[in-house]
């Protein structure tokens, strides 16, 4: 949806938790979003989430610098509307410059995208550098 926020009626529901232990860490999410058109009456729903389990080297080899974490990350979308259904497996490397609020990443990703007649009508790989910055 976009501009005028009377012309849908959105329901959302959102679940994430996140654990760190003697350098494992794991952080996982589900969304849900419902979006009916207040003129139109149709419905169309989302649903995603992903699953991510790192481990910071430095718990294991305390030569290596505490503030890098490696990690795995797998992901789902699926879109009812576009009759589309998204995943990607990542591969993750962070460095914490200040813990979460500021950080570095880097990652390689896997994407795959099925349309409605389970035809695959993506498969690509994707590479991204990321700065974060939170205040």
């Amino acid at each position: 949806p976009d501009g005028d926020d009377n012309r849908y009626q959105i329901r959302q529901l959102m679940q994430e938790w996140a654990y760190q232990h003697q350098g494992l860490s794991m952080q996982q999410e589900l969304h849900w979003k419902s979006i009916e058109g207040r003129d139109s009456g149709a419905t169309r729903d989302i649903f995603g989430g992903y699953f991510q389990a790192g481990w910071f080297p430095a718990s294991r080899w305390q030569s290596l610098p505490e503030q890098w974490e490696v990690a795995t990350r797998v992901g789902y979308v699926d879109t009812d509307f576009e009759g589309l259904d998204t995943g990607e497996v990542a591969f993750v490397t962070n460095w914490f410059l200040n813990g979460h609020r500021n950080k570095l990443t880097a990652e390689a990703a896997w994407l795959r995208t099925i349309d409605e007649d389970d035809e695959i009508t993506a498969n690509d790989w994707r590479f991204s550098l990321q700065w974060e910055i939170s205040i």
